[in-house]
C-alpha cells in the first residue's frame, strides 16, 4: 500500500503517484579559447526537486483537515521512505513542502484506509533526493 515514513510517523495513501528523480551526477564544460576539443569536471551528485501526489480516504472533512496538518508537521523539511504506487521504495528524501490540493465530501465509498470514508484529500509533496 502507498504510503509515506519519517521513521516515527507512517500515513497510507488509496493512491501516491509521480516520478522520483534521483541524483545525477552534474558536470560542468571547460573550454579555453584557441584550443581545440573540450573536457569535462565532475561538480557533484545533485537531486532535481519532484512532485508526488497523493490521495487519502478520511472519515469527514474534520478529520481531512486534521490528517494534513499532522502531515505538514511529520514530513516538511525532514528525511522520508515513499512507497508508490508501484511498491517501490524510496528512501533518504527530503519533504520541502507538503500542500493540500484539494479535499470534498464523498457521497459513497468503497476500500481505502479509513472506516468513515466521508471525505477525499488530495496532497502534494514536494521533495528531493539525497543520494
Amino acid at each position: 500500500m502507498p504510503s509515506i515514513s519519517n521513521g516515527t510517523s507512517t500515513h497510507t495513501f488509496v493512491s501516491l503517484k509521480g516520478q522520483v528523480q534521483g541524483c545525477e551526477m552534474m558536470l560542468e564544460e571547460i573550454t579555453r579559447k584557441g584550443v581545440d576539443g573540450n573536457a569535462f569536471r565532475q561538480l557533484a551528485k545533485h537531486g532535481e526537486p519532484f512532485q508526488l501526489d497523493g490521495r487519502r480516504d478520511c472519515n469527514n472533512n474534520a478529520d481531512a483537515g486534521a490528517v494534513f496538518t499532522a502531515m505538514q508537521q511529520a514530513y516538511q523539511g525532514k528525511v522520508v521512505t515513499v512507497v508508490d504506487d508501484l511498491g517501490k521504495t524510496h528512501a533518504n528524501l527530503v519533504c520541502l513542502a507538503v500542500n493540500r490540493v484539494d479535499s470534498f465530501t464523498l457521497a459513497r465509498a468503497v476500500g481505502g484506509v479509513s472506516t468513515g470514508k466521508g471525505a477525499f484529500l488530495v496532497v502534494s509533496f514536494t521533495l528531493v533526493s539525497t543520494r
